[in-house]
């Protein structure tokens, strides 16, 4: 479960206010609870870019306006209202 925008927005500030931690990939926000991730390995990178380019090139006939992102942090680039 998601949490509500406004307990998000906090954690988020949180999460942009903790330092670089070397060896950690990036600090993400996981059903309410700030978790700090590896970075993922190149193997599982390019898995993911290759499905979201199947995907992205499937997506306009079947939902138009939606992309397949191969990052998690959307809420960076698409903040919530």
């Amino acid at each position: 479960m998601s949490p509500a925008p406004a307990a998000y927005a906090r954690l988020r500030k949180i999460a942009d206010r903790l330092p670089t931690v070397p060896g950690i990939g990036r600090t993400e926000i996981a059903n309410g609870v700030i978790v700090m991730t590896l970075p993922p390995v190149l193997r599982h990178e390019l898995a993911v870019l290759r499905l979201a380019r199947q995907l992205n090139a499937q997506l306009p006939g079947t939902h138009p306006g939606h992309i397949a992102h191969p990052g998690a942090d959307l809420p960076r680039f698409f903040p919530t209202r």
